[in-house]
């Protein structure tokens, strides 16, 4: 048994069908491409040459 707010679900529901994403490209979430992704990211955001937007 389901329950819980038909018209929110309802609501939910159609707005993420209404939504224009791009197809989702599964090979993007392989392991070796997220770690790369994430240590890429940590690299960039302790470069010294990054300007601090704090100061």
């Amino acid at each position: 048994m389901i329950e819980g707010d038909t018209e929110l679900g309802l609501r939910i529901k159609n707005a993420l069908d209404g939504l224009e994403l791009p197809p989702l490209d599964w090979r993007m979430l392989a392991p070796p491409r997220l770690i790369a992704g994430v240590l890429g990211r940590r690299r960039n955001e302790s470069s010294p040459d990054r300007a601090d937007p704090g100061v």
